[in-house]
Formats: structure tokens, C-alpha cells, sequence
């Protein structure tokens, strides 16, 4: 009996292996192998979740009809509550939410036909983040949009995301245009290409006003902080602020294990200074772990760093979404990309919105002062 058992307990394992594996080939929902508490790698393990020291105040999942697998979403404030936009997912269809996709061109990733389109939609929330309108194609001229971010000057709401180049899915640029939120359409559209990398990607837009006219701006490397400045959003033009190293290059006290930092949330003025989100990822325990923290930067150039999250940001529930459609269940990930004041209970709020595990939308909603108090000040660089 006990050797009929051992081989009963090695087929039945070996068949879920099977089934699990046959799921995740094609795209259906399977768990994320991993929990709140002993499921993190033993490096997130020792850190606390937010809510415990009042930083985090709620976390807030984002449902939208007809959207399967919503993620990476630019978030700005309206009238009517919040516009949001995002990334999801798709394989092949003649339509996607009434748009033709040309599936027929055979685009190659390697020496692969590219599985799956990546699309951009937008839809209205209510002040409770509730979907309140039917998704919505935003018509990019493209089936491999990425990664869009929302930022206004003025009353006008622009978008930028990353899209590919010359027909090429290994090379893309970073697209800028304005978005008419009433009829959802894109106008002014520009491509970025400065042939500084071949993959461009992460550029977090900001606005400064100088002299009285608001410029637009892109935070394009953390450490040494490079900014770019945008003249006309409708241009292809665009300006490297330089500064001295002493200002530019900090020793940062997000440690390297986390990963290099790259872009996150546009920035915005808080209490006089600008405050924005960034992730970074790092390889453990057989996993890549997307993490992200906080920063904040002087309100007027050179633009220098002076607060950074010294560990990653942990909240409850953070990669619990189960992976379905083209997300990797051994790449969890927080991904912070929109971000907006707010306030509860008469107290001002930070609210980030994130992608989570590439398959969902999460809104972090944090105390605005908790947050500033629990970043770690920057000194200028100094040499030892």
C-alpha cells in the first residue's frame, strides 16, 4: 500500500506541473505562486507594510468592464472625478473595442510572430475610482502602444507613451499628443526620436512655469538626474539641462540590490518642491520583483534630488492579482505611473495609480505628510 501511495502522490503532481504549465502557455488565469506574508522573497520579507506605520490609508482596485487585463495607467483629475488611461493586452482580432487591427502584417519579435498586440484605452472614473463610462480605444496609429502617462498644461490634457519604430518591435520611441477628453481623440501628435537609445521608454513628463509660461519637461535618468526640456509639445525638439556633477550625481540611499530606478508617476508640486513615484526590479528566489519608492526634487533647475525612499514600498495585498492573459507569473510586479492629490477625512492624500503583476490597476492612496516624513534627505554628492 505505501509504494501504490508513493507512486499515486508522484502522478497527481506531476499532472497539476502539467496543468499548470499548459495554463500559463496559453494565457489563462493561474494563481501567482506567492502570499502576503511568507510568500515574498526573504529580502521584501523584512520590511513592514505601509499601512503599519500610516503611511498607506487604502488600497483601491480599479475594475473595468469589457477590459480583461487593464494595467500601467496614467491617471489626471477632471470635473467628473478622475480620466484614466492604460495598457491592456490582446491576440489576434479583425476588431478591438470597434477599432480594425491589421493583423495580417507579420511583425517578429526575434525570430517569433509577435503573440499578442499591446493596446491603449481610456474610460472616466467617479471621485471613488469607479469606472463610470465604457472603455474606449485610443486610436495611436499603432497595435504596440505601451505604458501611457497623463499630464496637463493648462487646462489641456496630454498623453506620452512608448510605441515602436520603423516597424521594428525591438526598437521604440517615446510619443507625445494632446488628448481631446471629449471625443477621445488624439491631435498634435509627435514622435521623440533624439537616437539616444535604441528602446526608450520611462520618461516621466513634469511642467515648470518660467516667467509666467508653463514648459513642459521629462525626467529621462535618475542617478545623475537628467532632465529634458520640451519647448513646443508639438516639436521635435528638445534640450539636455546641463549641470555640474556635484549637483547632478547623488549617493542615493536606495541601496543597488533593489535594482537600478527608472520611471514612475509625472511628477507634481507638493508643499513646494515636486514629488513623484519610481520602480526599479531585482532578480530573487527564481523571480523578477518590481518594487517602487517615493522622490522628490527641487521646484526650480537644476532640478536636484532631495528625498528618495530608502527600501521599497510594501502594502497589503501588493501582488495578490492572480496573472491571466500576457502577464508572467514569475514577474511580480507594482508598476506606478499615475499620480494626483486628493483628500479624506479632511487630511491631504497622495493617490498613486499602479499596474500590478502587468494584469490590473491598483490606486495607493497615502498620507501626504507620512509620505514626505518617511523619505531619507539627499545630500549634494561629495567625494570620500
Amino acid at each position: 500500500m505505501r509504494r501504490i501511495n508513493k507512486k499515486f502522490l508522484i502522478g497527481a503532481a506531476l499532472f497539476c506541473t502539467g496543468v499548470i504549465l499548459f495554463a500559463c502557455r496559453f494565457g489563462q488565469e493561474t494563481p501567482v505562486l506567492f502570499t502576503n506574508s511568507g510568500g515574498l522573497c526573504p529580502s521584501l520579507r523584512e520590511i513592514a507594510y505601509a499601512e503599519d506605520s500610516g503611511l498607506v490609508k487604502k488600497v483601491t482596485r480599479i475594475n473595468i468592464e469589457g477590459i480583461r487585463s487593464p494595467y500601467n495607467p496614467g491617471l489626471v483629475e477632471n470635473e467628473e472625478g478622475f480620466f484614466l488611461v492604460f495598457r491592456h493586452d490582446a491576440k489576434d482580432r479583425k476588431k478591438f473595442l470597434g477599432i480594425k487591427t491589421p493583423f495580417r502584417q507579420k511583425i517578429y519579435l526575434g525570430n517569433l510572430k509577435m503573440p499578442f498586440r499591446t493596446f491603449i484605452s481610456s474610460v472616466q472614473l467617479d471621485s471613488n475610482f469607479k469606472a463610470v463610462s465604457s472603455p474606449v480605444r485610443l486610436d495611436t496609429g499603432s497595435d504596440f502602444s505601451e505604458d501611457p502617462r497623463l499630464f496637463k498644461i493648462e487646462d489641456q490634457t496630454y498623453i506620452t507613451y512608448n510605441d515602436i519604430e520603423d516597424n521594428d518591435i525591438e526598437s521604440r520611441t517615446i510619443r507625445i499628443a494632446k488628448v481631446n477628453t471629449e471625443t477621445l481623440k488624439l491631435q498634435d501628435q509627435v514622435n521623440l526620436e533624439l537616437n539616444l537609445r535604441r528602446i526608450e521608454k520611462n520618461w516621466v513628463p513634469f511642467v515648470y512655469e518660467e516667467e509666467g509660461i508653463k514648459k513642459l519637461h521629462f525626467g529621462y535618468y535618475f542617478n545623475p538626474h537628467v532632465i529634458l526640456k520640451m519647448e513646443d509639445p508639438t516639436k521635435n525638439e528638445l534640450v539636455h539641462l546641463t549641470k555640474p556633477n556635484h549637483i547632478a550625481v547623488q549617493n542615493m540611499p536606495w541601496h543597488k540590490s533593489w535594482g537600478i530606478v527608472r520611471g514612475g508617476t509625472p511628477p507634481i508640486l507638493v508643499d513646494g518642491q515636486y514629488l513623484a513615484f519610481f520602480h526599479s526590479f531585482f532578480k530573487e528566489s527564481g523571480k523578477i520583483w518590481y518594487v517602487m519608492g517615493a522622490y522628490t526634487f527641487e521646484p526650480t533647475p537644476p532640478f536636484r534630488i532631495t528625498a528618495c525612499s530608502p527600501e521599497p514600498i510594501l502594502f497589503k495585498g501588493i501582488y495578490n492579482t492572480k496573472t491571466k492573459n500576457t502577464a508572467f507569473s514569475r514577474k511580480p510586479s507594482i508598476f506606478p505611473s499615475g499620480l494626483v492629490l486628493g483628500k479624506e477625512d479632511g487630511k491631504d492624500v497622495v493617490h498613486v495609480a499602479c499596474g500590478e503583476n502587468d494584469c490590473s490597476i491598483k490606486v495607493v492612496t497615502f498620507d501626504k505628510q507620512a509620505l514626505l516624513k518617511s523619505l531619507t534627505p539627499v545630500p549634494e554628492y561629495k567625494k570620500k
